[in-house]
């Protein structure tokens, strides 16, 4: 079995090289998230459709607002993927 030129072993120097711009692109990724989700919150802005839809969903047992938002963007990173793979 032949080995391509092109890929690396994880502590080759060209490995360690590309680590930083992983870390640019997680960046990048988390700030989309971050932007797709502000902009679902003010175009939502609580409506009477977003209200029920949060009674319908979650009844009297209601989470907390900072584990709503970890949990939306778990669902966001997660979305983002899936729409990636298309």
């Amino acid at each position: 079995m032949t080995r391509d030129n092109n890929t690396s072993a994880p502590g080759t120097l060209l490995a360690r090289a590309a680590r930083p711009l992983d870390l640019l692109g997680a960046a990048a990724t988390a700030l989309r998230f971050a932007w797709a989700l502000f902009r679902r919150g003010r175009l939502t802005r609580r409506g009477a459709y977003v209200r029920w839809r949060w009674q319908t969903a979650f009844g009297r047992s209601s989470p907390g607002r900072d584990e709503a938002l970890a949990d939306a963007i778990g669902y966001a990173a997660w979305a983002s993927k899936m729409r990636r793979m298309r």
